[in-house]
């Protein structure tokens, strides 16, 4: 979001050739946005930015700078009444192919099925060879518009409209992806960026049974719909975990086999590659909310340091006050989804720790403002390990050759090499074959966290895994 390069705080250009079509272009993949963009903000010419998506890694660009509310019309903000009133012109947004200028403003009522007939046509084009195509519909973002061939025809009014359209749009896509003979070979990802916009009545939805709305930390403006679709890859099924959109940088690194950033402030994306592929648990399990009001995250609880109803006033565009809470409001979602009954009163301890927790992923390597994390390497696990097996106590050496050998009461019981794969240690024992998956702690210990069995990785509960403690 362009609020997000104010003042300088984030210069993307610096980095963009780490960005997630740049590192798939490396792979050798074909790379197309089209739809809206955003990541430039909303330059005097857009076609001469240093973050169009042309010098982002992508070879095909046809959308938008970015909402489809800007600019409004001399004089105006985005409220309600001008949503209310306004028709498919009135915001005079351009669209773009590439370096050229199409058309201003455009017509509003047929980016959904331009963008579907764009995505539908190279995709048909870009068949033979790896590809990534980025569909970023500026739909449903307020105000809302569908195309004639769908308006009135949802129960659900201009929203609905749009959203049947949306619809349409994905079935269309599909079944490009079906007839190009590629649907086996092809991870389709379904997702948003947030929730409705509620306070714009009819332009957005709601997000019930969830509480809150866009701009506001509630379940409703952060919960999503997350569907992947890989035949022969993913079984169907839902998963109950937790993963944020910017996982799937991390994911489609390991999918690709790509590189992970090297020492890049602020990367905190996760592989959840083995929860589509193998139903590991999420490597996921917190999240800070900070959409102007504060809220945390940990497994099933949360807790609400302030709270707002809605991002802004709707006919005026105002900010809303914002409610502090101290002690801050505590939530089971697991017993609670919409956030209703506020249990803090009966559990100080849990507040107390996802308070502590907070500090420690703010601070930590979870921040957006944090250092850079340092890569683990052979020389950085090098040493002795101590754990009790029973009442006799294991060491495991580990060796700057990429062996390990493993005793028990001083006797050498085991050998295996050892190497380090997405940040993790994988260990095969000489004995019986055998993986072990190891996480390299903070505090320099080791803990085992998975096995594989015959290639396949199998994560092991929390109460299973055994921590091994570094002694020199």
């Amino acid at each position: 979001h362009p609020a997000l390069f104010a003042a300088g705080r984030n210069n993307l250009a610096k980095v963009r050739d780490k960005l997630m079509a740049s590192m798939l272009k490396k792979q050798g993949y074909a790379t197309a946005i089209l739809g809206k963009w955003h990541l430039a903000g909303y330059p005097q010419d857009f076609t001469k930015s240093p973050m169009h998506p042309l010098e982002c890694g992508f070879d095909y660009h046809f959308g938008t700078p970015g909402s489809n509310d800007v600019p409004a019309p001399p004089g105006k903000r985005q409220t309600r009444s001008l949503f209310d009133a306004c028709d498919k012109f009135t915001f005079k947004v351009p669209l773009i192919r590439g370096r050229k200028l199409i058309e201003v403003p455009t017509d509003q009522e047929l980016l959904t099925k331009r963008y579907t007939q764009e995505a539908v046509k190279w995709i048909g084009a870009n068949r033979d060879k790896p590809f990534f195509l980025y569909l970023a519909h500026n739909m449903p973002h307020a105000p809302v518009f569908a195309s004639k061939a769908f308006q009135g025809k949802s129960k659900g009014g201009r929203y609905g409209d749009t959203i049947e359209e949306i619809d349409w749009s994905v079935g269309q896509v599909m079944k490009a992806i079906k007839e190009a003979g590629i649907d086996e070979k092809t991870l389709v990802v379904f997702t948003s960026d947030n929730g409705p916009w509620s306070m714009f009545g009819p332009h957005a939805g709601t997000a019930k049974p969830l509480r809150g709305e866009k701009g506001t930390s509630w379940e409703g403006g952060y919960r999503v719909p997350g569907i992947f679709h890989w035949p022969g890859k993913i079984k169907p099924g839902k998963v109950d975990g937790l993963a944020a959109n910017l996982d799937l940088y991390a994911t489609f690194v390991t999918l690709t086999g790509g590189t992970q950033p090297k020492g890049l402030q602020g990367y905190i994306s996760k592989d959840i590659s083995g929860v589509l592929l193998r139903g590991a648990s999420s490597p996921r399990n917190k999240w800070f909310y900070s959409s102007g009001s504060i809220a945390f995250r940990s497994g099933n609880h949360k807790i609400h340091l302030s709270t707002k109803n809605r991002s802004s006033n709707p006919d005026t565009r105002a900010r809303e006050p914002i409610a502090k809470h101290d002690p801050p409001l505590l939530y089971d979602l697991s017993a609670d989804i919409g956030e209703q009954k506020n249990i803090a009163a009966d559990h100080p301890e849990i507040v107390a720790r996802l308070l502590k927790e907070m500090r420690v992923f703010r601070e930590g390597k979870n921040s957006t403002t944090a250092k850079p994390v340092k890569e683990l390497t052979i020389e950085g696990i090098v040493g002795v390990y101590e754990m009790k097996v029973e009442e006799a106590t294991a060491r495991i050496v580990i060796l700057k050759n990429g062996i390990i050998e493993s005793y028990l009461k001083d006797e050498k019981v085991d050998e295996g090499n050892f190497s380090i794969t997405n940040g993790e240690i994988h260990i095969k024992s000489k004995t019986n074959g055998g993986v072990s998956i190891l996480r390299h702690e903070p505090n320099g210990d080791l803990t085992w966290v998975a096995v594989a069995v015959d290639g396949e990785r199998k994560d092991l509960p929390k109460d299973k895994q055994e921590t091994a403690k570094k002694i020199k």
